[in-house]
């Protein structure tokens, strides 16, 4: 009985794949976990997305479910699970698999290079939803990593999320005590020129030196009119007009020392005083109005931390797995069948080529 040619060629390669697919490949049990990072409350305006798409520019959504895939495709969570759930021991239970070898005592590069063939996340660009997929070879086991790394990613989100909002507010709040320490330090410099002065206001005493004054240059006025009226009808050296001539003097003596004392010369005279006093006030001023900015910087420093607090949100997950994922017997047998069915077409087709030039 003649077969045809490409029976041996073919059916013997596919048997020996058939037979390692069968009886040797190891089972591996996969579990599916969906999950996402939101944030509280997005103040973002409708042309600020705009401008992040033409500028080409990933919205925060996307950059914080960036950084969760690259925690958990980190060294450092991989460490975290092999402390709690010995995964080195685990990947050495490939059985009779020799293509899937592990050794437990491998470096720690190897170890997270399997590590990352087990354990792979995904984005899908549409929704930022996280796609994780653990394999093990055992159903317990993928789900028991499956559940840390949720657990742990959970807390790496909530960790940087408060600790950025931390460090915003915590900002804020420095320059708001370095505020209130200056405001302190210029109304104790207030008081301390009160004290020396001994003027609770100088711009009020200076009013009231103004007025007097004032009080003084109009009653010299009417001396120097009565003083009119009494040497038009008697002489200089009338007791009257001695009297009325001396009050003349007097009051004018009085208006130059008032004068004198609140704009002559000398740091003790009153302009000067009210002058450093409108200084100090000026910087109160200032200080406060720089505390009570800073005191609602802050307030509106802690309502968007609060707002961008992130969460991790769990969106589904495939549970503990019933049947094994991997490998994928039928499918992997007609793909191997139809690649040698091209490979020996190929090779035929070679052969036949090289006899043709031959001839």
């Amino acid at each position: 009985m003649k077969y045809p040619r490409f029976l041996l060629p073919v059916s013997l390669p596919w048997l020996l794949f058939a037979i390692y697919q069968l009886f040797t490949a190891a089972r591996l049990f996969e579990v599916e976990s969906r999950f996402v990072v939101k944030q509280m409350q997005e103040n973002v305006s409708p042309i600020e997305v705009g401008m992040g798409f033409l500028a080409g520019a990933p919205s925060s959504a996307m950059e914080d479910s960036a950084l969760v895939q690259e925690y958990i495709a980190s060294p450092n969570l991989m460490e975290i699970l092999d402390d709690e759930l010995d995964l080195r021991s685990h990947f050495e239970k490939f059985g009779t698999d020799y293509l899937n070898y592990f050794d437990g005592a491998t470096s720690k590069e190897k170890f997270l290079k399997r590590y990352r063939k087990m354990v792979k996340i995904k984005i899908e660009p549409e929704t930022n939803v996280l796609v994780l997929s653990v394999l093990a070879y055992e159903p317990a086991v993928a789900q028991s990593i499956a559940e840390l790394i949720s657990a742990e990613s959970e807390k790496f989100v909530n960790l940087v999320s408060s600790d950025m909002a931390r460090d915003q507010v915590a900002f804020v709040q420095k320059e708001v005590l370095r505020s209130e320490e200056r405001l302190r330090a210029i109304r104790q410099k207030l008081l301390e020129f009160q004290d020396t002065e001994k003027l609770l206001d100088p711009e009020s005493f200076s009013n009231t030196a103004v007025g007097l004054i004032a009080a003084l240059q109009e009653k010299l006025v009417q001396a120097r009119a009565e003083q009119i009226r009494l040497l038009s009808f008697m002489k200089k050296d009338a007791p009257e007009a001695i009297a009325n001539q001396q009050q003349i003097l007097s009051l004018e003596k009085q208006i130059v020392q008032e004068k004198s004392n609140l704009t002559g010369k000398g740091a003790e005279k009153l302009n000067r005083k009210l002058a450093q006093y409108k200084e100090l006030q000026i910087e109160a001023d200032f200080a406060l109005e720089a505390y009570k900015a800073g005191f609602s910087s802050l307030e509106k420093a802690r309502l968007d931390a609060s707002r961008k607090l992130k969460h991790f949100v769990m969106v589904s997950t495939s549970g503990l797995p019933e049947d094994a994922a991997y490998p994928r017997i039928l499918y992997n047998l007609l793909t191997a069948l139809v690649l040698l069915f091209l490979l020996y077409g190929v090779i035929r087709l070679v052969i036949a080529t090289i006899q043709d030039h031959r001839i």
